[in-house]
């Protein structure tokens, strides 16, 4: 939390807070694996391997930050189901901040730009600020914007 409290510091803008909370994401990385992964895995089948594999790396390697978490399937506006969700049973992160802001400009907008730019891979996260659960759907976010636009 000193970390996130640091990034939201009186006089910067919630992009500067989100730009500077996807440094830090970048950070934990080595630089050649993002490139790698976004060249040559976030192509094939149009994402769909990449969000799989990006949905079991998290659901394994965040518990630490976030709490328990499982991987699950979400269903996808063409109505397929696929298993690239991660549901945060209750984030700890969320939980300990007790602050919308700091989860929307410290956690949801710096992962989802960083999996999207960095990564390859859309993502959109659905935190509920009752019960502190979120769920992660891989790969939707692209197709729900131009399902949204197309109807508009």
């Amino acid at each position: 939390m000193e970390v996130a409290n640091r990034l939201m510091v009186k006089g910067k803008s919630a992009l500067e807070t989100e730009q500077a909370a996807v440094r830090v994401l970048q950070s934990l990385f080595p630089p050649l694996l993002l490139v790698l992964y976004k060249a040559l895995l976030a192509p094939i089948a149009n994402g769909q391997l990449a969000a799989m594999m990006l949905a079991r790396a998290t659901a394994i390697s965040c518990q630490w930050l976030m709490g328990s978490c499982s991987v699950n399937s979400v269903t996808l506006p063409d109505g397929k189901s696929w298993s690239s969700g991660v549901f945060v049973e209750k984030c700890k992160y969320l939980e300990e901040s007790k602050c919308l802001g700091i989860c929307i400009n410290t956690c949801k907008l710096p992962t989802q730009t960083f999996f999207k730019d960095h990564m390859g891979v859309d993502l959109y996260m659905e935190p509920n600020f009752e019960d502190y659960s979120c769920q992660f759907v891989l790969l939707l976010i692209a197709v729900q914007l131009r399902g949204a636009a197309s109807t508009s």
